[in-house]
């Protein structure tokens, strides 16, 4: 592993991209960046044993400037009008989180054709609570920057009201586990619910992970989630599809809004 990440282009490792879809009608589109890594002998590798491999062996931060230098590496042959409205979410493991982060990351973008403004950092509730003070000073740091910060996998640790309150986080990204089946399970959707109602009053915006089915999704933007992420739009992509995948979502939303303003205009005139 030490040896793949200070290679300028390995083989063996690549960043794949799920989509985040926004539910309203705004054209944005997001995506996660995910860590792959195919070893000849072992075969594909588990994101979590990377990572747990990286941290475990003093490379947590080089595998960060890794997956920085990728995804710009990858970005840079985006058109730029499929740029222009692309967000992307990172997960930070736990040496990658410290005061240094915000100067770092700055430092590393400066090589990319992705701006700061578009970069999502992600964060386990398990390395966001912490040392709440110094989290604290490190998401203010990242946001003067212009990076977002989101609080990943909510719900499947120990958090609270008062640290959605405290650490002022972007986005809160609901874990899977309960989204999973939420049309069937009225408390389940009564928790989501009223979390979202809570994040949107603290102005954070709220992220549905999992959704697979019609029915979740349906039960999600009843429910007024603001992004969508899950193998109902797009399982985690390879570079290449996931670039055809915004053509495509890109054009069809740019039709749909067409297709809006015509309308809209033809009301105008015949009222």
């Amino acid at each position: 592993l030490r040896d793949l990440i200070q290679s300028p282009d390995c083989p063996q490792l690549r960043l794949d991209y799920q989509p985040i879809v926004r539910s309203q009608s705004v054209v944005r589109l997001g995506a996660e960046a995910l860590i792959r890594w195919q070893h000849p002998e072992y075969g594909a590798i588990p994101p979590l044993d990377i990572v747990a491999l990286a941290e475990e062996n003093g490379l947590g931060e080089a595998l960060g400037e890794w997956i920085i230098r990728r995804l710009q590496q990858d970005l840079a042959g985006f058109p730029a009008a499929l740029l222009e409205p692309l967000e992307i979410s990172i997960n930070l493991s736990g040496s990658m989180f410290n005061m240094g982060l915000a100067t770092a990351l700055a430092a590393q973008m400066e090589e990319g054709p992705l701006g700061l403004d578009q970069l999502i950092v992600e964060l386990t509730e398990t390395i966001a609570l912490d040392d709440i003070a110094l989290s604290k000073q490190i998401i203010q740091s990242l946001r003067q920057t212009g990076v977002r910060v989101a609080l990943d996998d909510f719900g499947t640790g120990w958090s609270s009201f008062s640290h959605l309150r405290e650490l002022s986080f972007d986005k809160l990204k609901f874990d899977r586990s309960f989204i999973t089946a939420i049309d069937k399970d009225p408390r389940q959707a009564l928790f989501v619910e009223t979390i979202t109602t809570l994040s949107h009053q603290l102005e954070v915006q709220v992220v549905a992970e999992g959704v697979e089915t019609w029915e979740e999704l349906r039960a999600v933007l009843e429910i007024g989630v603001d992004e969508i992420q899950g193998y109902f739009y797009s399982k985690p992509l390879p570079l290449p599809e996931f670039l055809l995948f915004c053509r495509r979502y890109l054009a069809q939303h740019a039709v749909v809004q067409a297709v809006a303003l015509t309308f809209g205009t033809l009301f105008c005139l015949l009222a």
